[in-house]
C-alpha cells in the first residue's frame, strides 16, 4: 500500500510517500516498485515498520531520493525465496540516501549501487538468516563505479564474498560499521581515496582488505586510510566460491593489502587473527600469471605505511595458504606483520617505499617469496621508515537537485494514436514505421513487433558506429506477443521509449485480457501462462539495460542491428537502411549499407563466429559494454570487441560470487562446460542466471549456440588447476 502525505511519526518528518507491509509478496513489490518508479528528485520514500516479503528485485533510478525506515520499528525487506533479479535493491541514482532499513536473504547482493555520485547508507543492516553459506549472496553493501560514498553505522553479516565491498570508485568513507560472519568484512578494490575507520570487523574469514586486481577499467587501488578499527578473531572457515580471488584469503586474516598503493594502516586494534595480523603482498602470491596480459597493471604494492597499531596473538595457528607458507619458511606460527618481499624493479625506491614503524614491537617477517622463502628474514630495519599521512576524506558536497523527469503523456496506449483500426491488430498509423532487427533479444519465447514514430519533419542523425541522434518526440514501440493455437496471438505488453525534453523515458503498457487496450504499469508483473510464466519488467528495470554512461538510450535502432534485408511496404526485398535513406528519414544520406557493419541472424546460415557474436551483442552487450551496467566486470561482449581477454577468454571473473559455479574462467576455449558464461546462461537461479533481467527461463537455443562457439575456439587453453 502506498500513501502520500507529510505525517510525522517515528522519524518520518518530511516523507512524501509511505509504504506499508502487506501479507502478499507481489503486493509488497508493486507498492515499493511503484513508489520507486514514480518518484521525482527530492522525494522521501518512507517504509512503515514490519516485514516486507519480496520475491523480486526492486530498482531505483531517480536521483536525489531518500529511502527511510523508522528507527523505532525496523522495516525489513526480506527476499527469502527470491525468484527474479540478482539483487535485493538495485540503485543507479545520484544523491541517494538510505537509512534505518534492513535487507535480508537476497539471492545476490543485498543492495547494489552502480554509477552513482553522492551515496549515503546509514544504519542499514544486511544479512542472511542461514548464517555462513556459499549459497548466500556475494555482497551485502556493494557500491561500484561510484563517487562520494558514505557507509555509516551499518551492519552486514554472512555475505559469501564481502560484507561491505566498494569497487572501482573514489572518495569513500566506511565508518562505525560492524561486519561479521562474512568471507571478507570490508573490501576496498581498485578504488581511490578511501577512509575506513572506527569499524568492528570480527569473525569473518578476513577482516579488512585493500586489493588492486588486473583487467578492470579502474587500474589500481590507491590512497586507502585504515585506522582506529577493531579487527579481531577473523577465523571463520572460508565459504567463498572456489576460484574467486577471496577464496585465496586464508582464514584468520586481519588486514591484507594486495598490489595497492599508498595504503596506510594505523592505530587499529588487531588481535586473535590466527593466520595474519597485517599482510602486505604482491599479486604474484596468487600464483596466477594472467596479469601479464594487462600491460597497464602493476602487481606490486607501493608506499604502504603500517604504523602505531596494537597487535596481539595473531598468526598463532595459520590456516590454508598461510599454513603452507609458514611450513615453507620453517616456522609453526606466523609473525604478526608479513611482507612477501617482492620488489618492483621499475619503481626505483628501496622496498617499493613500504614502511613498518612503531607497532609496539610486533613481530615482522619478510617472506622472500621471490626466493622461494629460502632467505626470509625477521629483520625489520630495512622497512623501518615513515610516510606522509593521507588527507582525511569528506565531508562531501551535496549533490545538486536533479531536474524532474519528463512523464509519458498518456496512461492508455490507444491515446497515442500510433495504430490504425483495432489496437490489437498493431497496424501502424500514417507516419509510424514498422522495422525489424538482425538479432533479437530473447524474452521467454515471446515474439516482438517493432515500430518507430518520428515527430512531423523530424530527421535521424546517422552515425556509422550506431550512436544515432533523434529529435524530441521520437517514439520507439515494441510489442511482445505469443502465438496461440489456431494462428491467434496474445499481446502481453508494449514498451514505449519516447524522447521528451531531451530525455529518453521508458514505460510499459500491459494488455488486458480482452486484447482491447494496454494500460501503463510501472511496477512490473509476472504473467502466468499455461506454458510458463512471463515477466514484464518495471520501468526502472528497463533502464538497467537501456542505460549507457548513465543516460537512457535506445538499443535496437542502431546501425549494425538495422543493416539487414526486409520486405518493404511495396512488397520487395530491400536493405532496411537503404530503404530508410530513400524515404528521407535521415538528416543526411548515410553511406551505402553494404559498406557498414552488420549483425546476422544468430540462428541463420552465416558462419558460427558471426552468429554467436551477434547473439552476444543483442542479448548481453547492453550491460557488458564500456558504459553499460556491467562495465565494472571488464567483460565486453559487443560485436566490435576484438580483444580475447575482454571477451572472457581465460579471464577470471571480478565479482561473480556464487554465480561462478566454482568455475575459474568466463570462457575456456574448447570447453563450454568449464566456461562461466555457459554456466550462467543455463541457470534459472536469480543469483546466477544471465541475462539477469527480465527473463525467467533459459534460452536453450542461444546457450547451445554460445557453447558451440566456445567449443570451436582454436586458442590456447586456460590453466584449470
Amino acid at each position: 500500500m502506498v500513501g502520500v502525505g507529510c505525517n510525522r511519526s517515528d522519524g518520518f518528518d518530511g516523507c512524501t510517500t509511505f509504504v506499508a507491509p502487506a501479507a502478499d509478496a507481489d503486493a509488497n513489490h508493486d507498492a515499493i516498485q511503484t513508489a520507486f518508479s514514480d518518484s521525482q528528485p527530492g522525494d522521501v520514500i518512507c517504509f512503515r515498520g514490519g516485514r516486507y516479503a519480496l520475491k523480486d528485485e526492486v530498482t531505483l533510478s531517480t536521483p536525489n531520493v531518500e529511502l527511510r525506515g523508522s528507527g523505532a520499528t525496523r522495516a525489513v525487506l526480506d527476499f527469502a525465496g527470491q525468484l527474479r533479479g540478482a539483487n535485493g535493491v538495485f540503485v543507479d541514482a545520484d544523491g541517494f540516501l538510505m537509512q534505518h532499513v534492513d535487507i535480508k536473504n537476497s539471492a545476490g547482493q543485498g543492495i547494489r549501487i552502480q554509477k552513482s555520485t553522492g551515496v549515503t547508507l546509514r544504519d542499514v543492516h544486511v544479512t542472511w538468516d542461514v548464517g555462513p553459506s556459499a549459497d548466500n549472496g556475494g555482497y551485502g553493501i556493494y557500491p561500484t563505479e561510484s563517487e562520494e560514498i558514505v557507509i555509516d553505522n551499518c551492519q552486514v553479516s554472512y555475505a559469501s564474498d564481502a560484507g561491505i565491498y566498494v569497487g572501482q570508485s573514489k572518495h569513500i568513507i566506511v565508518k562505525g560499521s560492524e561486519v561479521w560472519g562474512n568471507v571478507i568484512g570490508i573490501e576496498i578494490e581498485n578504488s581511490a581515496d578511501a577512509e575506513v575507520y572506527e569499524n568492528d570487523a570480527h569473525d569473518n574469514v578476513g577482516g579488512i582488505l585493500a586489493f588492486s586486481l588486473p583487467f578492470l577499467p579502474r587500474k589500481s587501488c590507491q590512497r586507502v586510510d585504515v585506522h582506529d578499527n577493531k579487527v579481531h578473531a577473523n577465523n571463520q572457515k572460508t565459504f567463498a566460491a572456489p576460484g574467486s580471488i577471496v577464496s585465496q584469503v586464508p582464514s584468520g586474516t586481519g588486514v591484507m593489502i594486495v598490489a595497492a598503493d599508498d595504503v596506510v594502516v594505523h592505530h587499529n586494534d588487531i588481535d586473535q587473527n590466527e593466520s595474519i595480523g597485517v599482510g602486505l603482498f604482491s599479486y604474484l602470491v596468487t600464483q596466477q600469471d594472467d596479469y601479464k596480459k594487462d600491460t597497464s597493471y602493476n602487481p606490486f604494492p607501493h608506499r604502504a605505511w603500517i604504523h602505531d597499531n596494537r597487535l596481539s596473538t595473531n598468526g598463532t595457528d595459520p590456516h590454508d595458504q598461510a599454513s603452507t607458507i609458514t611450513g615453507l619458511v620453517g616456522v609453526q606460527e606466523a609473525e604478526q606483520l608479513l611482507w612477501d618481499g617482492m620488489i618492483d624493479s621499475a619503481d626505483g625506491a628501496a622496498n617499493n617505499g613500504n614502511c613498518f614503524s612503531t607497532n609496539g614491537g610486533a613481530s615482522y617477517r619478510n617472506l622472500d617469496f621471490e626466493g622461494a622463502f629460502n632467505h626470509s628474514t625477521t629483520d625489520i630495519a630495512p622497512v623501518t621508515c615513515t610516510r606522509a599521512p593521507l588527507v582525511t576524506e569528506g565531508p562531501y558536497p551535496t549533490v545538486a537537485l536533479a531536474a524532474r523527469t519528463p512523464r509519458q503523456p498518456h496512461d492508455k496506449l490507444s491515446e497515442y494514436g500510433f495504430f490504425a483500426g483495432a489496437l490489437a491488430a498493431q497496424t501502424p498509423a500514417d507516419g509510424v514505421i514498422a522495422y525489424d532487427v538482425a538479432a533479437s533479444l530473447f524474452a521467454d519465447q515471446s515474439k516482438k513487433l517493432r515500430f518507430m514514430a518520428l515527430p512531423p519533419g523530424g530527421k535521424i542523425g546517422f552515425d556509422a558506429t550506431g550512436n544515432w541522434t533523434f529529435p524530441d518526440g521520437t517514439a520507439f514501440l515494441k510489442s511482445f506477443y505469443f502465438d496461440e493455437a489456431g494462428g491467434a496471438r496474445t499481446l502481453a505488453e508494449t514498451r514505449i521509449e519516447m524522447k521528451l525534453d531531451g530525455v529518453w523515458t521508458l514505460q510499459t503498457y500491459l494488455w488486458d485480457a480482452a486484447q482491447a487496450e494496454a494500460t501503463r504499469f510501472v511496477a512490473g508483473r509476472t504473467l502466468h501462462r499455461g506454458d510458463g510464466d512471463y515477466r514484464v519488467p518495471s520501468s526502472d528495470q528497463c533502464k538497467t539495460c537501456h542505460f549507457e554512461n548513465d543516460t537512457p538510450v535506445p538499443l535496437g535502432p542502431r546501425t549494425r542491428q538495422l543493416n539487414r534485408d526486409v520486405v518493404s511496404q511495396e512488397g520487395w526485398t530491400v536493405n532496411q537502411l537503404d530503404d530508410w535513406a530513400m524515404r528521407g528519414l535521415f538528416a543526411s544520406a548515410p553511406p551505402a549499407a553494404a559498406t557498414l557493419q552488420k549483425l546476422v541472424d544468430p540462428f541463420g546460415n552465416d558462419a558460427l563466429e558471426s552468429r554467436a557474436r551477434s547473439y552476444l551483442d543483442a542479448n548481453c552487450a547492453h550491460c557488458h559494454s564500456m558504459g553499460g551496467t556491467a562495465s565494472a566486470t571488464n567483460l565486453r561482449l559487443d560485436f566490435a570487441t576484438t580483444d580475447w581477454a575482454q571477451l572472457g577468454v581465460c579471464k577470471s571473473p571480478v565479482s561473480a560470487g556464487p554465480g561462478s559455479g566454482q568455475l575459474l574462467f568466463d570462457v575456456v576455449p574448447g570447453d563450454p562446460d568449464h566456461s562461466i558464461v555457459v554456466h550462467r546462461m543455463r541457470s534459472v537461479d536469480p543469483a546466477v542466471k544471465m541475462p539477469q533481467l527480465p527473463t525467467m527461463t533459459s534460452d536453450a537455443a542461444g546457450t547451445g549456440l554460445i557453447a558451440a562457439w566456445i567449443q570451436s575456439l582454436q586458442l590456447p587453453g586456460c590453466m584449470l588447476q
